[in-house]
């Protein structure tokens, strides 16, 4: 006859053995004994319900710690939100980090940002025309020929000028090199956004289309840009001066006035009048190289507000500063090809080419020309 169970005591109900607490299966027979993972006896399930959540924490680490040999497992990770929305396009009110949209609301008033956005956007042609001068008083003494001369000036200028600036400015705020790439959102386009680049430049050639059937129809002539004429008098230099578009008026100022200026209007303001006050200063500006009454100059900054407002909502769409620099490019490009094509084409694009302003020359050749005089040339 079987003895009978001691005090705690729980037998197989097959054969009879003596379990032990953590024991799950019977060693004898093998048969489920019952018992929790832990050793304790199976709970319904209203006990489970009771049971802490820290019990079952505690529990489970143990278990673990088990399976692994005895190593200690670290805290479990939870996938972070991921960000899958546009870069750009929406607001981020939790993020209060400097540079990020909307930390300086309440910090800074409206008025201050935009004193700021435009200072910046003054600076940027200020140091070109000086980049440009020293870069004259250089070439002039080398001896170079008038296209290299007006290229190379404006290049110079250009990149001492806007780039200068815009990333002297960031420097000051703190950040580092490493960190100026991701701020300004630099990366090679994916497929995607060189569609927005596409997209983009059909925006701007219809809203030119409609702002010249109007400019035309009831506002004065606007002001001729001193640039496309000298390439309309030069058609030799234009091919260079494609490539100068491309590679650097439409990178340095697509750096400031949409990667500075306007991030830095971000921090207060909400995203279409931040790329309206960006566009407005940008359009602004390029008074420095139209020539006529000031009637006619406001006619042409008034023209070139709206390509400007094209270029600062596709960096506001895609984050990526690669985006409306390479559109800045190929709309200038596309300009001076046109004066390229030959005088049968003037008078279809004389318009366009000249009124619908160059963005990179016209704000460095009229200067470089004149620098020869001031050195004696």
């Amino acid at each position: 006859m079987e003895e009978p169970d001691g005090p705690g005591e729980d037998r197989c109900e097959s054969c009879g053995e003596v379990l032990k607490p953590s024991d799950r299966y019977c060693p004898s027979c093998g048969t489920v004994t019952g018992h929790s993972e832990r050793g304790q006896p199976a709970t319904s399930d209203g006990d489970d319900s009771e049971r802490s959540e820290a019990e079952w924490g505690a529990e489970s680490r143990a278990d673990t710690e088990l399976q692994n040999g005895g190593w200690e497992q670290s805290e479990p990770t939870y996938p972070q939100e991921q960000d899958v929305g546009r870069p750009r396009d929406r607001e981020r009110g939790g993020d209060s980090s400097p540079g990020s949209p909307g930390s300086m609301r309440g910090r800074e008033s409206p008025l201050r940002t935009a004193g700021v956005g435009l200072g910046l956007g003054i600076l940027g042609p200020v140091f070109l025309i000086i980049g440009s001068f020293l870069a004259a008083v250089v070439l002039s003494t080398v001896g170079v020929s008038q296209n290299a001369f007006i290229i190379l000036g404006t290049s110079i200028g250009q990149i001492l000028g806007f780039g200068g600036v815009a990333l002297g400015y960031l420097r000051q705020r703190g950040y580092e090199w490493g960190d100026i790439q991701s701020y300004l959102g630099i990366r090679i386009p994916s497929l995607r956004e060189l569609g927005v680049v596409i997209a983009g430049y059909v925006g701007i050639i219809v809203s030119l289309i409609v702002v010249s059937i109007i400019a035309t129809l009831f506002l004065p002539e606007p002001a001729q840009n001193e640039g496309a004429q000298t390439a309309i008098e030069n058609p030799d230099i234009i091919p260079i001066m494609i490539v100068m578009m491309l590679l650097v008026v439409g990178p340095f100022e697509e750096l400031l006035y949409r990667g500075v200026v306007q991030n830095r209007l971000r921090e207060n303001f909400d995203v279409f009048p931040a790329i309206a006050i960006a566009s407005a200063i940008f359009a602004a500006v390029h008074v420095i190289a139209l020539a006529g009454d000031l009637v006619g100059m406001l006619v042409t900054i008034t023209i070139l507000f709206f390509p400007a407002t094209i270029f600062g909502y596709v960096y506001e769409y895609t984050g990526n500063l690669v985006v409306p620099a390479l559109l800045h490019g190929i709309h200038n490009s596309v300009l001076l090809s046109l004066i390229l094509l030959g005088p049968e084409l003037e008078e279809q694009t004389a318009f366009v080419a000249r009124d619908a302003v160059l963005s990179g020359v016209e704000t460095v050749v009229a200067v470089v020309e004149t620098v020869p005089i001031a050195v004696g040339l």
